[in-house]
């Protein structure tokens, strides 16, 4: 999926913590999660980078960073800050 797709203003920033638990659960609901956190982490960094047009470090590429909705959440606001 695009981030043309999503239903989200990429003019409109920051993005809102309601939108971006909603565009994770909307992922977690088409697709089946990696079983390895490490894999699941790449696939949920890819989705924000495309969605948010984000470029994430490696350090931010972690389970620990990524491994939750609000952690990935911590990211793209600290990211929004930064534009």
């Amino acid at each position: 999926m695009s981030r043309d797709e999503w239903p989200i203003n990429h003019d409109e920033w920051p993005a809102n913590r309601d939108r971006i638990e909603q565009i994770l659960r909307d992922d977690k609901a088409v697709r089946v999660p990696d079983p390895d956190p490490e894999l699941e982490a790449l696939q949920r960094a890819i989705l924000l980078e495309d969605v948010f047009e984000l470029t994430l470090s490696d350090d931010e590429i972690d389970p620990a960073a990524l491994g939750s909705p609000g952690s990935a959440q911590d990211v793209v606001s600290r990211h929004q800050r930064w534009r």
